[in-house]
């Protein structure tokens, strides 16, 4: 947040994300469990392979996420306290390049147009003609409603 808005996150967010959001995921969960009764539509009730069916589908989303984690923990050396930190934390690739988080690079100027060699941000390219159209020779402009 503080690289795209210069602010960092507000507190009431930090705790929306690490506490409210899990728990009330958590009791939700409990919930639908507790409460579940086998889907049925009027007075038809689906045959239990039809809803062992819909499980393994609605599984087929959910358990990578467990099986990725208990890989990763088993994986990274340390206590497991250390190996939780190290999971939980993003890792050096991640953010945008190393190169636009410059002050000098963050500005309209640089992300949007040129620099005094004719390349643009990210060091491409870009002809004098989409600079003075203002980027309007992008095809995807020029469809008429």
């Amino acid at each position: 947040m503080r690289e795209m808005t210069g602010r960092g996150v507000p507190l009431i967010f930090k705790i929306a994300w690490c506490v409210t959001t899990p728990i009330l995921l958590v009791v939700t969960l409990g919930f639908t469990v507790y409460t579940y009764a086998p889907p049925s539509y009027g007075d038809y009730e689906y045959e239990p392979w039809a809803i062992s069916l819909g499980w393994c589908i609605a599984a087929a989303s959910l358990v990578p996420i467990p099986v990725y984690l208990t890989y990763r923990l088993y994986k990274t050396p340390g206590s497991i306290l250390e190996r939780f930190r190290v999971n939980l934390r993003p890792n050096e690739k991640w953010g945008p390049p190393k190169e636009l988080t410059k002050p000098e690079i963050i500005s309209p100027e640089k992300l949007w147009g040129t620099d005094s060699t004719g390349q643009d941000a990210v060091g491409t390219d870009v002809s004098k003609s989409s600079i003075e159209k203002g980027g309007l020779d992008n095809p995807a402009f020029q469809t008429r409603l």
